[in-house]
């Protein structure tokens, strides 16, 4: 696949974030859905994130879940925030985002369009 679907992989890339920190599920149980969430992101990501997932995927087998975090981490700064995947009330480099458009010192304007890349403050 060669689209970046970047709101599923963020929430992929959460889901084995929560699953790693949840102590309270059997190990083995834990293990398999943080593999199926590995899979799943292989499925849908461009080929330039396979080498790290590949990597994520040995970490978990290999138990360093240091480093399957920072697989995680490198793989979430590699995708882009952009403006279409902010829900209303987030604070961002280009104002702080409700339904009526975006509200800059108190000044409502336009949306900007979906794919403009912001940082969430």
């Amino acid at each position: 696949m060669e689209h970046l679907n970047k709101l599923a992989t963020l929430k992929e890339i959460g889901a084995i974030e929560y699953r790693i920190a949840d102590q309270a599920l059997d190990q083995n149980i834990r293990l398999h859905v943080i593999r199926r969430s590995l899979d799943n992101l292989i499925d849908t990501t461009p080929r330039k994130f396979w080498g790290i997932l590949a990597q994520c995927r040995r970490a978990l087998e290999a138990g360093d879940m240091l480093e399957l975090v920072a697989g995680c981490a490198l793989v979430r700064s590699m995708v882009p925030v952009t403006w279409g995947m902010l829900p209303a009330g987030y604070e961002t480099t280009i104002g702080r985002k409700t339904k009526a458009g975006r509200v800059v010192d108190g000044v409502t304007y336009e949306h900007p369009l979906a794919a403009t890349r912001v940082v969430v403050l």
